[in-house]
This record gives C-alpha cells, sequence and structure tokens, in this order.
C-alpha cells in the first residue's frame, strides 16, 4: 500500500497537465521535462520507498492538446517496479495558448 501512496504523491507532484499546449515548441518542451526532472529529483528525497525515477528522452507531442509521455518508478519492498504510460489530451482545446509570445 505504500508503493501506490508514494505513486500518487510523485503523480500529484508532477503536475502533468503544465506540459499541455506546448505545441512542438522546442524552448517550452525542454523546459517541461527540465521541471519534471527537478521535480521527481526533489520527491526521491522526500519518499524514501521510491528509489529511482526515470523519463523517456522522447516526449512525443501529437497536436498542442495531446502529448504523451514514459515514466518508470522503481521502489523498495514488495512491488519493485512500476512503468506508467502517460497520454493526456486537453478536453477543452479552446484554452490553449500555441504561441512563444503568449
Amino acid at each position: 500500500m505504500n508503493q501506490v501512496r508514494a505513486l500518487a504523491y510523485l503523480l500529484k507532484k508532477l503536475t502533468f497537465e503544465a506540459g499541455l499546449g506546448i505545441n512542438n515548441l522546442t524552448t517550452q518542451l525542454e523546459t517541461f521535462k527540465a521541471n519534471l526532472n527537478t521535480i521527481a529529483r526533489d520527491v526521491l528525497k522526500e519518499v524514501e520507498i521510491i528509489t529511482e525515477i526515470t523519463f523517456d528522452d522522447k516526449i512525443i507531442v501529437h497536436s498542442h492538446d495531446h502529448i504523451e509521455l514514459s515514466l518508470n518508478v522503481e521502489v523498495g519492498g514488495v512491488v519493485t517496479r512500476i512503468d506508467i504510460g502517460v497520454n493526456m489530451t486537453l478536453q477543452n482545446p479552446t484554452n490553449v495558448v500555441t504561441s512563444a509570445e503568449e
């Protein structure tokens, strides 16, 4: 049960929805990836049961309202590895910022 709580905490902290609306802009995508890695490092320090968090280098941006990435989490205890694919789509894409200036 601690593994599930730890994973739920990690997912809540990562705030993946911040990546929605990127629209293939390389600098924004790199900033988003760097932010995910920073949060992951912070969670590793806070939650002892999580031993490793890794993201695939590739984040697939299907459109400005749909991104996909892979996250691997290794935890201690009986459950030792959890693989998560995060695939998100905006329900209301009318609020998306699509230019770098906005």
